[in-house]
């Protein structure tokens, strides 16, 4: 299944969705379309933020600007709800990689999330407690 596919699939819109295989970037930054959802699972524990720039397990790029995370089983295209739980901040954010492979962690997540929710920390001492929430949007929805 494509990455369009995968996006389509739980409506997403990708807008612009117009240039290179560089998932995240400002031409290609997930915009999640508010619509009624259904949490179908609940994890809590850490998150770490991931700064490399690398190809990701599907081939495509991860970078670090956009609103992406990896999760060690979440399929690629699943939406996450990532909550800090210091702040009381979310922000969806789309699997594009797997990992990560530090004992206790959960997701690790751009530095872009990061900012978003206030995850306390700065570089690769970024860690804090989150909830993780997979996403279903229900069908009809736009």
């Amino acid at each position: 299944m494509s990455i369009q596919a995968a996006i389509a699939a739980v409506h997403i819109a990708i807008a612009p969705f117009t240039a290179g295989p560089h998932i995240g970037t400002p031409t290609c930054k997930p915009a999640l379309q508010v619509a009624p959802s259904v949490v179908t699972r609940t994890e809590h524990g850490v998150a770490s933020v991931y700064h490399e720039q690398q190809r990701t397990a599907w081939g495509t790029w991860y970078d670090a600007s956009g609103y992406v995370t990896t999760h060690r089983t979440a399929p690629r295209g699943q939406v996450l709800l990532v909550t800090c739980v210091a702040t009381g901040l979310s922000k969806h954010v789309l699997v594009v990689d797997r990992g990560p492979y530090v004992a206790g962690r959960i997701v690790d997540i751009s530095p872009a999330t990061a900012r978003a929710i206030g995850l306390p920390g700065r570089g690769t001492q970024r860690l804090g407690r989150v909830i993780v929430e997979w996403i279903r949007w229900q069908s009809g929805s736009s």
